[in-house]
């Protein structure tokens, strides 16, 4: 296999392995902080946030849960801590279509057979959304490593971009980055 297919079968696992953790991170952030609720103008100006220490220590827990995605073990028992939902879903749109794509292929050959692929897609009003299992994480990190990434240097080297690339989708979340700024 030359060089330039390697890279950009790479940036492709990458890509689709962002979109199955990104429905997770996705799922289990706080809404943003709002001083004046939803639908309603605030009469002193713009709004401010509020301080929210559950806020705050969900977005500690997530900037943790993203220091262990070179891990599969690690990340989904992090994950756990900071949500109880044992699945999560990605929607394609504008943002995510090329996360979304991937990780459907990704999840394609991670699957038994096609049907399998077909009852995780949903689709409603027009856009699609594929659903996720903590469990499809260990299957395609397995998969991965057993046939692409298969030395310690070369899996270290993927679940770092990987890590680049979540940071990418969740900025706030960078470690030493205030969310205050």
């Amino acid at each position: 296999m030359d060089g330039e297919r390697t890279f950009g079968q790479r940036i492709r696992h990458i890509l689709g392995l962002t979109g199955i953790l990104y429905a997770f991170v996705w799922r289990a952030r706080p809404p943003s902080p709002r001083s004046t609720p939803p639908g309603q103008a605030s009469s002193t100006g713009p709004s401010t946030p509020v301080a929210d220490p559950q806020r705050d220590q969900r977005e500690r827990e997530l900037k943790k849960l993203l220091e262990e995605v070179d891990h599969p073990v690690h990340f989904t028992y992090a994950l756990a801590s900071t949500m109880n939902y044992p699945t999560a879903s990605i929607w394609r749109d504008l943002r995510t279509y090329c996360m979304y794509d991937e990780a459907k292929h990704l999840l394609g050959q991670t699957l038994q057979t096609e049907e399998e692929l077909a009852e995780r897609e949903n689709s409603s009003d027009g856009k699609k959304s594929l659903l996720i299992s903590q469990q499809d994480i260990y299957t395609i990190y397995a998969f991965l490593c057993d046939h692409y990434y298969t030395t310690e240097k070369d899996r270290r080297d993927f679940t770092y971009e990987l890590k680049l690339s979540l940071y990418t989708c969740f900025p706030d979340l960078v470690p030493g980055r205030s969310n205050n700024a």
